[in-house]
């Protein structure tokens, strides 16, 4: 389990995130560069916001009943999703619905990545069940997010080769890890503002 689970650890998906925004704008693919940047600052900042303020607030965490959602989970749908986008172009054959084309084939994929890595996360004891569903929804909402904004590639842009260079990017930081929750609960602990209006019970 900790083998798949450091998959999703951040300091593997962050270089691959970044790598993948520098070759889309790189090769001209700039919509889909800014999707995928808009996208995961938008998956990262609500896990990092979330952990924060629910790890302040437990008034907040008893009354959602998750205390740290779960990041890798969310990241792993995200990427997951992503990776399934670029690799599914073109959309599909004429005729089918939007739905069908652009969000269906990416959103299942980013659950299935969910599941796997939310399993190990449970597995493991890092995460309950309802911490991981947190995440997970976090990342399918990403997901969608990034399908929906990236667009058409242009014809000269190969997304699979894109994604297999924003892997061989991402494969040497395997194993390796950001040490976020401890940065969160050293600022916890520290008090810093906003999280100091809202004690730990």
């Amino acid at each position: 389990m900790r083998i798949l689970t450091d998959v999703a650890d951040a300091a593997v998906l962050l270089p691959c995130a970044a790598a993948i925004v520098a070759l889309l704008f790189l090769l001209g693919w700039r919509r889909a560069a800014l999707a995928w940047l808009i996208s995961a600052c938008g998956v990262w900042g609500a896990i990092i916001i979330g952990k924060a303020m629910l790890g302040a607030c437990s008034a907040w965490a008893d009354a959602v009943g998750v205390r740290s959602p779960s990041g890798h989970t969310a990241a792993a749908a995200l990427l997951g999703g992503g990776v399934a986008m670029m690799a599914a172009w073109p959309p599909g054959p004429a005729g089918t619905t939007f739905v069908a084309r652009r969000l269906a084939w990416p959103l299942f994929v980013a659950a299935c990545a969910a599941l796997a890595i939310g399993s190990s996360r449970v597995a493991l004891g890092l995460h309950d069940v309802a911490e991981v569903i947190a995440g997970a929804v976090v990342g399918l909402s990403g997901t969608a997010v990034l399908v929906i904004l990236a667009g058409l590639p242009p014809a000269n842009v190969s997304p699979r080769a894109v994604m297999v260079l924003a892997a061989a990017v991402a494969l040497p930081f395997y194993g390796r890890h950001v040490g976020a929750e401890q940065t969160i609960r050293w600022a916890l602990q520290a008090g810093i503002w906003p999280l100091s209006l809202c004690r730990i019970g």
